[in-house]
């Protein structure tokens, strides 16, 4: 193993030593490149693991080669309470659990600004002169709920950068997300033991976004270096920036948006599905939610386009409810095709849908029946792959716009098609001189789509009896 060196940056050239808040020794040795190392995070959660256990320890399926010749104790603690480890060369996930009677909360600064006012508000007094005296204002204290911080250790394993050099910051990601993981397998066992509903899963984008963390090497407690910040998930929903007001066509799109919503529009209720599906990914690290959501909301998609089209063409919903009596792919390639255009085939890999079957179908069935977790790049495949989906949908109407005008202008609006530069010739007359005196499609629509939900219901009644 490689001796570390001084560090020069905070030793002068005098000899002086480092003033008390500077670091003495670098996280890891200058000239590390993989050598045998511990890496140890120290994680506060958001919400309190209150198991009252002080180690434990997940061995792994894979194997490190040093790992075979090395006895060690997680913890300098641990040595008086516990047998050295020493295994066959499993890779691990050492956690020691440190409780705290006080409470680490996310910054509630706006709810005290809202109460500050509140109480402004309710209470002021006016002097004679006209002006308000300002009441102080009490907190209540947050000690009764306690903090938990965990202490992982896992060996630092070295990862490879694209020019195939050992890179430090992949390999501490690695490192983190191995402990993250055992961490998340513990708490999700105690969240079902105990039914808490308000304990949440322990993932890169839920706990806090700056992370301590220190490494040592492996026989030897005493040999820790400095103390580094790893951030954990630096994106917009740790540290939000001010929003400022949006434009007066956010304005109006927002309030769109609102007045279909309240009409009931499905298609507003696919795009929620799709919001839900990509706030579960990028805040919570729900990869289940992200899938099922993605592929519902992607299903939505597809089945209210082609509804809205039998309505268009004035299609029975009797007449309707048999292209129902099929799978979604073999329907797509059915009933999609002939009337849009375009290859539909969800088993070719080639085909614009072939991705969305294999990344987004196929993940999907596997989450929903075998239990299964994607990982993060499995369920960003998956996101990516229905908007991919949704994208081809719309492509497909544009081309056939001026046949299928209402259902086009329902999906896309009169701003998406300027967007592709399509709101122009029969398009744009038939906005001008037939949409205008024609009665609410989204209200003629639900009702179409009322009796096609009835004629659904008495299709599956006949099958199940």
């Amino acid at each position: 193993m490689a001796k570390r060196k001084k560090n020069k940056r905070a030793i002068s050239k005098k000899g002086r030593k480092p003033e008390k808040n500077q670091v003495s020794l670098p996280c890891v040795p200058v000239e590390w490149a993989g050598e045998p190392r511990f890496v140890i995070f120290f994680i506060p959660l958001r919400e309190s693991l209150p198991i009252p256990i002080e180690t434990m320890c997940f061995k792994r399926a894979e194997k490190v080669d040093w790992l075979e010749a090395v006895t060690f104790w997680p913890t300098p603690e641990s040595r008086e309470k516990m047998q050295p480890i020493s295994h066959e060369g499993e890779n691990f996930v050492s956690l020691k659990f440190w409780q705290r009677k006080s409470r680490i909360l996310p910054s509630s600064e706006p709810f005290d600004l809202a109460m500050e006012v509140a109480k402004i508000v309710s209470r002021r007094k006016t002097s004679k002169t006209g002006s308000s005296k300002k009441e102080k204002i009490h907190t209540l204290p947050n000690d009764q709920i306690g903090t938990t911080i965990i202490e992982a250790v896992t060996p630092l394993l070295p990862e490879l950068d694209l020019e195939n050099n050992v890179n430090l910051d992949l390999s501490l990601s690695s490192a983190f997300d191995r402990c993250l993981h055992h961490i998340e397998e513990l708490a999700e066992a105690y969240r079902i033991a105990s039914s808490d509903l308000y304990s949440t899963p322990v993932t890169r984008c839920s706990v806090y976004f700056a992370v301590p963390w220190t490494s040592r090497e492996p026989a030897d407690v005493k040999s820790y270096g400095g103390i580094g910040i790893f951030l954990t998930n630096v994106g917009e929903q740790h540290i939000t920036a001010p929003k400022s007001p949006i434009s007066h066509a956010e304005v109006d799109k927002t309030a769109l948006i609102l007045e279909r919503t309240r009409k009931g529009d499905p298609l507003v209720a696919a795009s929620r599905s799709r919001w839900v599906a990509y706030r579960a990914l990028r805040i919570e690290s729900d990869t289940v939610t992200a899938v099922i959501q993605a592929a519902t909301s992607s299903e939505m998609f597809f089945n209210t386009v082609i509804q809205m089209i039998a309505w268009e063409e004035t299609v029975s919903p009797n007449d309707a409810a048999v292209w129902f009596d099929q799978g979604l792919s073999k329907r797509l390639r059915t009933y999609y095709g002939p009337k849009l255009g375009g290859n539909w085939d969800t088993c070719n890999q080639n085909a614009p849908l072939g991705n969305w079957s294999k990344n987004l179908q196929f993940c999907r069935n596997k989450t929903v029946h075998d239990a299964y977790v994607p990982s993060i790049e499995e369920a960003e495949a998956a996101l990516n792959a229905g908007d991919e989906a949704l994208d081809f949908l719309m492509s497909r109407l544009c081309e056939k716009r001026n046949e299928y005008p209402r259902t086009t202008l329902l999906l896309l609006g009169r701003p998406g098609l300027e967007r592709r530069g399509l709101y122009a010739g029969k398009i744009k007359t038939f906005v001008e001189k037939v949409a205008a005196s024609e009665n609410d499609w989204l209200i003629e629509y639900n009702t179409w789509a009322k009796e096609l939900e009835k004629a659904l219901a008495n299709s599956t009644l006949k099958c199940n009896s």
